[in-house]
């Protein structure tokens, strides 16, 4: 069966369709970064200007509406950055690599991986599961 070429009602169509999601795209990211600057008033945003550029000199719905998506995600990047660096709250991990094996069958309570395996020969446990 022969693929269907497209024609050019398809290629339009398709055209649409990526300029509605590119619009949609826009519209969120720009919410976004409004709700951000409005919340953070303070944080510094990169520039080119000299005397650099605040959230707040930003904070309005027209302003946002003007910049191209690739600044508006810049600005939203330097914000989330911002926050990351002020609060870095760690995740804590547990690491079971070294956890004795519990089976009886092993002699010295280590476990034992035949073959590249990441299941113990002895009780099963998964070392790639911690």
């Amino acid at each position: 069966m022969t693929a269907k070429r497209m024609t050019g009602k398809d290629y339009k169509k398709e055209l649409q369709e990526l300029n509605n999601k590119e619009r949609s795209l826009k519209a969120l990211t720009s919410r976004r970064l409004l709700e951000l600057v409005t919340k953070y008033p303070n944080v510094d945003l990169p520039t080119s200007r000299a005397g650099g550029l605040k959230c707040n000199n930003i904070a309005s719905k027209f302003l946002i509406d003007d910049f191209n998506i690739e600044s508006i995600i810049l600005y939203i990047e330097a914000i989330e950055k911002y926050l990351a660096d002020k609060h870095s709250h760690k995740q804590t991990t547990i690491d079971f690599s070294d956890r004795e094996c519990i089976s009886e069958k092993s002699p010295d309570g280590k476990h034992l991986y035949k073959n590249n395996s990441i299941y113990c020969s002895y009780c099963g446990f998964n070392k790639n599961y911690f």
